[in-house]
């Protein structure tokens, strides 16, 4: 039976002199509806004007906070940066030899050295060296980009000049910091202003005599230029005020160097109550008839010590004293209350605008409510007119949209004729879905089969969706999506199969499973999440094998889930510039923690996408760091080593030269006082010569560890002169110790050379001996290690291979994990003074890596140390 959906034209029309749409009818259903509903409106839009305003407030507020904090770090930073380069020049080496004969001082050299240094720098308007008696002895001027200096007969006495009394009685390490102030050059302001900041420390020479001043002119022009660039985020006027509450910068720069120019412009004049509480408080923010006030504190001396414990200490000298208490500046952002009410207008104008919406379309709501009580009059109506409605949707759909019963196609419209070639409705009534199907889908089942078991449950089931392989009439076979649904139509119960081509979406999702193919090929890892709910939707499996955590996972995330080191806030902070622009991308360093607890140090590159017509999205690549700050510390490390070696032995070569000289006097000497039979002097005289002997041998040491490379090396058996070596060592230095030894073959070999490899096992014996004070075990043991992949104690390079290897073991009391990392470096030591020079193991390490070869250690506090020698393979 076929069933033709026909339209019915006939209406009904309503009882004469009736009217279901009439005016009162339908107002009689809207004020009971409309007025409690317009009333809960209008206290919500009243709630939400609120809650935005003290949002707005808040986010302004916070805003603000960030960049105070953001540009007093940027301060901070600038002057411990100032003060770090302010005594590095002070321990320069042409300053720390000067004065050493006869009190003269050599400018050449330092002058060629600070000209560099100034050059390099480029921060610093001058560069002076003053001597004690306060006589500029090398002056570096900087103009116009390049560094100048100046003329011996241009050179000024500054011995009464604050900075240099003040500078002059400070100690070692101690940093005299003056007040930020304009240049004044020949009693005048230097035009243009130059904002300068004068740092000094006093320069001693090598023999601790103090011998003057070393003092940096500081630009603060570029501190000033940092701090507008980190406020530039606010919304309110930046400002920099010293303590007396001049301004050192603000917006409108008539205001500013009051102290020092006619005008006498302050901060408190302008805004009295609120100088008075910022100037009683370290940081915070208030609210006043003014605007908005957010503040912090900087004092320059407090604050660069704290940054830098070790070598500057401002807490002696009388300015500095002064400086401590109040010798501040505040850092203030100031958005005017006209600015913060045109806000909270905004915020009104929105809610209002919200409210008007939303009163329009509770008012049309309402009517409509009851405009539908008014209309079940007309229900009979509608409910005939629905069969031609629906064929009109039926035909003018673009899915093929067929009617079949459980046996075959009983209609179809006019795009299903057209997506399977059918010529005429006729031609197609009667087919079942298998006849417009491939033999078999794509899992191989059987078409027909599987279509009439699909039938079966649409048939007794709710609707169901499928993809499906369908065939057009030329034989064409194309992917579908198919939708049955139960329906009853004249009576009798039918199904609706909507069927949609998706040859299109198919071929996409396998150009974006392509795509994910080559993402996971990535060798950086790829996240992908949502702007608004910071959740993953999406991964590379390098992502997956980064963090540990399967794909499942990740997309129940977000990103801060992975950073130890940030918080919801603290990554939406970061996130917030780019989505609100000009910046759509930034490159940043941070910690992902794996699954297991593990932390990974990744560079991360985050770019939001916002096409458009496209959902938004923050898309971010993630390197791994570990192997590259790896190879940094190796990098670090060998050039330490390589520097510390230069300065080693140019100060053995110096010393050595002194030690031939005291050491060839004390023999006349000698000779001399034996002549007069002097028995008190010659004892003397011998511990002179005793010393000086202990001298030349640790500049031996010196020299050793400076030459590197310049040894003999020939194959040598090593087990029988380890043997003849450790038994030398310890009848003479170590008497109570016990020596066992474990050699696993007599036969080793090794290229190395007899007297350097005897230095190197005296040095471990004895440092050995001393852990156990004198008494205990060392156990010596020679194998050969094949197959060895292992990262060297001392240089921190990675090395594998085969290799002989040697192992002092003793039972000491081990050596602490902060220690383990500088045992290498040269005169390190852990022995009281006089009890060792800190060169053994440094003479070890520069020996070994002469050789070729690497060393070890494992320690652990409590149970003894073992460092074993691991030299190339031979065989």
């Amino acid at each position: 039976m076929m069933i033709i959906l026909k339209g019915n034209h006939t209406k009904q029309s309503a009882p004469k002199g009736s009217n279901p749409y009439g005016f009162k009818r339908i107002f009689k259903y809207f004020l009971p509806l409309f007025i409690p509903l317009a009333v809960f409106e209008f206290a919500i839009a009243f709630y939400i004007y609120y809650i935005e305003v003290t949002r707005n407030e808040e986010i302004h507020a916070a805003k603000d906070i960030f960049y105070i904090q953001q540009s007093k770090l940027s301060i901070k930073l600038e002057i411990d940066t100032i003060i770090s380069d302010l005594l590095v020049v002070s321990q320069h080496r042409e300053l720390a030899s000067a004065a050493n004969k006869s009190n003269v001082i050599e400018t050449d050299g330092l002058s060629r050295e600070l000209m560099v240094f100034s050059q390099e720098k480029g921060l610093y308007d001058q560069v002076r060296f003053i001597d004690y008696r306060g006589m500029e002895r090398v002056r570096i001027n900087y103009i116009g980009g390049k560094s100048v200096v100046v003329p011996q007969n241009e050179l000024q006495d500054k011995k009464n000049r604050y900075y240099f009394y003040d500078s002059i009685r400070l100690n070692r390490g101690e940093v005299f910091v003056s007040p930020l102030d304009l240049n004044i050059e020949n009693g005048k302001i230097e035009l243009p202003y130059k904002p300068t900041i004068r740092f000094a420390t006093p320069v001693y020479n090598s023999y601790g005599k103090k011998i003057g001043v070393v003092v940096l002119n500081y630009l603060a022009s570029r501190l000033i230029d940092n701090f507008v660039r980190s406020m530039a985020g606010s919304e309110g006027h930046s400002m920099i005020v010293n303590a007396d509450s001049y301004w050192l910068r603000s917006n409108d720069s008539e205001q500013e160097w009051g102290f020092m120019l006619n005008h006498r412009r302050k901060f408190k004049d302008k805004f009295p109550k609120v100088w008075e509480q910022i100037s009683g408080s370290g940081s915070g923010q208030l609210y006043s008839s003014d605007g908005l006030f957010t503040f912090d504190s900087i004092n320059p001396l407090e604050d660069s010590k704290n940054h830098a414990r070790r070598t500057v200490d401002a807490s002696t000298s009388d300015l500095n004293d002064k400086a401590a208490t109040g010798y501040y500046w505040k850092i203030v952002a100031w958005v005017p209350d006209k600015a913060v009410k045109s806000r909270n207008w905004m915020a009104a104008r929105k809610v209002v605008f919200a409210s008007a919406l939303l009163f329009l379309l509770t008012v049309l709501g309402s009517w409509l409510i009851a405009l539908a009580w008014t209309r079940r009059l007309e229900v009979e109506v509608k409910q005939k007119e629905s069969e031609e409605k629906y064929r009109t949707l039926f035909e003018a759909s673009n899915d093929a949209i067929m009617i079949l019963n459980k046996d075959m196609f009983i209609d179809c419209n006019q795009s299903t004729l057209q997506m399977f070639g059918f010529e005429s409705r006729d031609q197609f009534i009667g087919k079942h879905p298998g006849d417009i199907s491939p033999p078999r889908q794509e899992n191989g089942v059987d078409s027909s089969v599987v279509a009439n078991q699909r039938v079966m449950d649409a048939y007794n089931n709710e609707k169901i969706i499928f993809e499906w392989l369908h065939c057009r009439v030329d034989g064409r076979i194309f992917n579908a999506e198919v939708l049955l649904t139960p329906m009853v139509l004249g009576g009798q119960r039918v199904l609706q199969a909507i069927v949609r081509d998706i040859s299109e979406r198919k071929r996409v999702e396998n150009e974006l499973a392509r795509f994910k193919s080559t993402l996971d090929k990535a060798l950086d890892c790829v996240f992908m999440f949502d702007p608004e709910t910071l959740m993953f939707f999406y991964v590379n499996q390098g992502a997956i094998n980064q963090v540990g955590y399967g794909f499942n996972e990740l997309m129940q995330m977000r990103p801060y889930d992975i950073k130890p080191e940030y918080d919801e806030s603290m990554f939406r902070s970061v996130i917030d510039p780019l989505i609100k622009g000009p910046m759509h991308a930034i490159t940043f360093e941070t910690i992902h923690q794996h699954k297991d607890g593990r932390l990974i140090p990744v560079e991360i590159f985050l770019q939001y996408l916002a096409p458009e017509g496209e959902i938004p999205r923050f898309v971010a690549f993630a390197r791994d760091l570990t192997e590259r700050q790896k190879i940094n510390r190796q990098l670090r490390h060998a050039q330490k080593m390589e520097a510390i070696g230069q300065l080693t032995g140019g100060i053995a070569h110096d010393f050595n030269n002194m030690l031939t000289a005291i050491n060839g006097y004390t023999e006349m000497a000698n000779k001399e006082a034996a002549q007069y039979d002097n028995k008190l002097i010659i004892r003397y005289l011998d511990h002179v010569k005793k010393s000086g002997k202990r001298a030349q041998d640790l500049v031996a040491q010196m020299l050793a560890f400076s030459r590197g490379g310049e040894i003999e090396l020939k194959p040598i058996m090593v087990v029988p002169l380890i043997k003849e070596s450790v038994e030398r060592i310890a009848s003479t230095s170590l008497p109570n110790i016990n020596i066992e030894y474990h050699m696993d073959d007599v036969n080793l070999i090794a290229m190395t050379n007899q007297i350097l490899l005897h230095q190197m096992l005296m040095n471990l014996c004895v440092n050995a001996g001393d852990a156990m004070d004198g008494k205990g075990n060392i156990i010596i043991g020679c194998s050969r290690e094949c197959g060895v992949a292992q990262i060297c104690s001392s240089c921190q390079a990675s090395f594998s291979g085969d290799y002989i290897k040697i192992d002092v073991t003793d039972t000491g009391g081990g050596i602490s994990s902060a220690q383990l990392e500088r045992v290498f470096d040269p005169f390190f030591t852990t022995k009281e003074v006089g009890k060792g020079t800190g060169m053994g193991l440094s003479i070890v390490h520069g020996v070994m890596h002469d050789h070729g070869g690497h060393i070890l250690v494992k320690s652990l506090p409590g149970k003894g140390t073992t460092i074993s020698l691991l030299f190339p393979d031979v065989k």
